[in-house]
């Protein structure tokens, strides 16, 4: 066992840290901000009486050489180093919050966000979605729909709910096992491609299965570190999808001008759908 804790009164939470949290575009910096506006901590704060406590956790996580640690009686104990300036500290604690929001590249120096490389459509609502949803998603999206070959709707959704995954369980790519209930039959089968593409859990990776199971659905199970989750695409979004795309089939056939609507469909859900309200999430 491991025991982390602030033994110094110098790292003390003030405003101006809160201020640089309420900056950053995460949903976990948003909680932090949110959580700390409540009347009691705040006037914890105006009297320089509020710490970091459970906030050094992650840090301990990331940089355990910004810790003293012990050991007795076969228990850690990691203390920070009182000499640690406290703006180090936040920084530290920013750079956290901010690992989940940032898209990490392989291949690129730097991931195109610029609007102008994109197709008009695209680029039309590129700037809204990075903002809503974040540069991780984004990137994910715009390869899901290059390698996939068209701009698809399950291969967006696919690549929303495998951000949403990682999110979750607050990993990298490569780490999560999935099981996908989507088949492989098109246009469900698409999902998989997304979520391969935005985790990372890949066919040559050998982290997805398809089982063979007669119920197919908008659905997948990831495992991390013996834990396991079932997101799936809530029922009236999925019942939504597929009247639009009945009505498609209905109005164009399988010609040209039906692979338009279903590519004018698909950006419409990149814009709309918020990887946050579209699943429902189930521990298991």
């Amino acid at each position: 066992m491991e025991i982390i804790s602030n033994n110094s009164r110098n790292f003390i939470l003030d405003t101006a840290y809160l201020n640089s949290v309420e900056k950053l575009k995460s949903i976990y910096a948003e909680k932090i901000f949110l959580v700390h506006q409540q009347k009691e901590i705040q006037n914890k704060i105006s009297q320089k009486h509020l710490q970091f406590w459970d906030d050094i956790v992650p840090v301990y996580l990331t940089a355990p050489m910004l810790f003293n640690v012990k050991n007795n009686g076969g228990f850690l104990f990691a203390t920070l180093d009182e000499k640690l300036p406290v703006v180090f500290l936040t920084s530290i604690i920013t750079d956290v919050l901010m690992s989940g929001i940032k898209s990490n590249n392989r291949i690129f120096i730097s991931f195109p966000f610029e609007p102008s490389l994109y197709k008009p459509a695209v680029e039309k609502i590129l700037p809204d979605v990075i903002e809503k949803y974040g540069e991780i998603e984004t990137k994910a999206i715009v390869l899901t729909n290059e390698i996939h070959g068209h701009t698809g709707i399950y291969s967006i959704i696919g690549a929303k709910m495998g951000i949403r995954a990682i999110e979750y369980f607050n990993v990298g790519v490569n780490n999560l096992f999935v099981i996908s209930f989507a088949g492989s039959e098109p246009p469900l089968s698409c999902l998989n491609d997304g979520i391969q593409i935005s985790t990372g859990s890949t066919i040559g990776q050998g982290l997805i299965e398809l089982p063979d199971s007669l119920l197919k659905a908008p659905a997948a199970i990831f495992e991390f570190n013996g834990q396991r989750i079932k997101i799936s695409l809530k029922f009236e979004i999925d019942e939504q999808i597929q009247k639009d795309i009945e009505i498609g089939v209905e109005n164009y056939g399988f010609s040209a001008q039906y692979w338009l609507y279903i590519e004018d469909l698909a950006i419409k859900y990149w814009d709309e759908f918020d990887r946050h309200e579209i699943f429902d999430i189930q521990k298991l």
